[in-house]
């Protein structure tokens, strides 16, 4: 009779809920962990300290990162990046541009002092019969209060400032910085220019303006 109890305490504590757990192995550094805990199944993917699991069905991710190391993230653009450092700082960086092969580049670049209210304008005349094309502009200038630039791009088909067609205008808040792609073709008729206006209003600035395209 102690045998046959005996037996079917063991059968019992068999049955019981209890925690156990299998472990495979997938690579060198990664596992699969299978556990029955508490009436239910979780399994967790572990690789190093990273670990995906599926807990009270949920799905946990769980990430590690070494000190003073980076994970860095390209956006679907060329080569523009965003990198996230350890302190979980996130930093944008552009890919230049590039002009296309067996064409002329242009481009345009000053930092400059401009009075409050004043207007200072920059010309490109595009040669006759070339095209010009436009791909970026990028505008900065120094820090003020309740102050702005405003940035106008023109064709200025007849090279004399009259009968100009506006094409951009930008205005930013002092002391920060702006960059835009552009894709405007001028086609040179003996007389047409580009112009870059820019006009402070609040304070005088040190402004910084540049543009970039190609000629062919």
């Amino acid at each position: 009779m102690r045998r046959v109890l005996t037996l079917v305490g063991v059968a019992l504590a068999l049955l019981a809920p209890r925690a156990w757990g299998l472990t495979s192995t997938v690579s060198k550094s990664t596992q699969v962990v299978t556990s029955w805990q508490g009436g239910e199944w979780r399994v967790v993917l572990s690789s190093g300290m990273n670990t995906v699991g599926i807990d009270d069905n949920k799905l946990r991710v769980e990430t590690y990162q070494e000190p003073f190391t980076t994970d860095t993230v390209k956006i679907a653009n060329g080569g523009n990046t965003a990198q996230v450092d350890a302190s979980g700082r996130l930093a944008v960086y552009l890919a230049g541009t590039n002009a296309p092969s067996g064409v002329t580049v242009a481009s345009f670049t000053s930092l400059t002092n401009i009075a409050n209210g004043a207007t200072v304008d920059a010309f490109y005349a595009v040669p006759s019969g070339k095209t010009l094309t436009l791909q970026e502009f990028s505008f900065s200038n120094t820090p003020g209060t309740g102050k702005y630039m405003e940035y106008y791009l023109y064709d200025d088909v007849n090279g004399n400032l009259t009968g100009m067609s506006l094409l951009h205008v930008y205005h930013n808040e002092v002391g920060t910085f702006g960059r835009v792609d552009l894709s405007d073709a001028l086609l040179g008729n003996g007389t047409r220019r580009f112009l870059l206006r820019v006009t402070a209003q609040g304070a005088a600035f040190e402004v910084f303006r540049s543009w970039q395209g190609y000629v062919q």
